[in-house]
């Protein structure tokens, strides 16, 4: 993907980047979070390929599209107003867990819900890519929620369309330490088991979000990414901090 941005912006048209979904996009509370670290990296490792720092700060644009509780068909209604608006080349959304969390879909409801979603998004950009949700920090929400993912898992996707696992590839990393804000407000009227004062396990912090990058920076980017140096020279006050 970096050479196809890179061949894109050398010809002076500018690259565009929509990430969509629900809070783990929006991420409002965190910074950084990780559309503001993959943005950070893409145009860093652009520079060093092209040799001028100008053309990818220039003419490689990321915008959050999250909305914050919004689930798969949600984002059926809002595509053109916070997605096509944009004219985007690339598009990646995170999305899924809320679908069962929150509005309690049946795992067809919710195949149907992403297959439309890959439709609709195939026909208007150059590619897309659908990341399963990350696994919320307790055992019994990823028994429930990897039901759902070993669905998507089997959808025949259109040209163009590519599914990551993210919820697979986030089990590797130790979650205790990507889990440790304390709910302010509880979630126990959308119907999770979250009283104020307890730990979040659905929503991770600065460094669970640097690690969600690195599945993204590696799995469509090809770009390795150390979320733990990323964040020490974060936290140490760095201007640039290195990966």
């Amino acid at each position: 993907m970096l050479d196809v941005i890179r061949e894109h912006i050398e010809k002076g048209k500018i690259y565009r980047i929509v990430f969509f979904g629900d809070s783990l996009v929006a991420a409002d509370s965190v910074h950084p979070n990780w559309t503001d670290i993959v943005n950070y990296v893409l145009k860093n490792e652009l520079k060093m390929l092209m040799g001028d720092w100008r053309p990818p700060y220039q003419k490689v644009k990321c915008i959050n599209s999250g909305i914050d509780g919004s689930n798969t068909e949600d984002w059926l209604e809002e595509l053109d107003r916070l997605v096509f608006f944009y004219k985007p080349n690339l598009v990646i959304s995170l999305l899924g867990i809320n679908d069962y969390a929150i509005h309690q879909f049946t795992t067809q409801r919710h195949k149907g819900a992403v297959e439309e979603l890959a439709r609709l998004v195939a026909g208007s950009v150059d590619n897309y890519f659908y990341c399963t949700s990350i696994p919320a920090n307790n055992e019994g929400w990823q028994i429930k929620y990897r039901e759902y993912v070993e669905v998507v898992k089997k959808i025949e996707l259109p040209d163009d369309v590519a599914l990551v696992d993210v919820f697979n590839k986030f089990l590797n990393f130790d979650l205790d330490k990507l889990f440790t804000f304390v709910s302010e407000e509880g979630y126990e009227d959308v119907g999770l088991d979250i009283k104020p004062g307890d730990i979040d396990y659905f929503h991770p912090n600065q460094l669970g979000h640097a690690y969600i990058a690195k599945v993204i920076l590696k799995e469509i980017f090809n770009v390795e990414f150390d979320p733990e140096k990323y964040m020490t020279d974060t936290l140490a006050g760095k201007m640039y901090p290195d990966y």
